[in-house]
């Protein structure tokens, strides 16, 4: 038999996420996808590595790339 694939899924509380900013939602959505393995084999990556600051890393480095993106034009 072959190996069966991993899949994922992020969900958010309505009553919680709803009541962000788009700015926090959007950090929200990163740290949950940080958890997510590059490999997809169905592990998860720890919050010893997945923390506010390498949120907002990501985040910054996101908002750079799309500052990038709209200044092209």
């Amino acid at each position: 038999m072959g190996r069966k694939k991993g899949f994922y899924l992020i969900e958010v509380i309505s009553e919680k996420f709803d009541r962000l900013s788009a700015e926090e939602q959007l950090k929200v959505i990163i740290h949950e996808l940080m958890h997510i393995p590059k490999s997809f084999g169905g592990g998860f990556i720890h919050h010893d590595k997945v923390h506010d600051a390498s949120v907002d890393h990501v985040y910054n480095h996101y908002c750079n790339l799309k500052k990038e993106e709209t200044e092209w034009f």
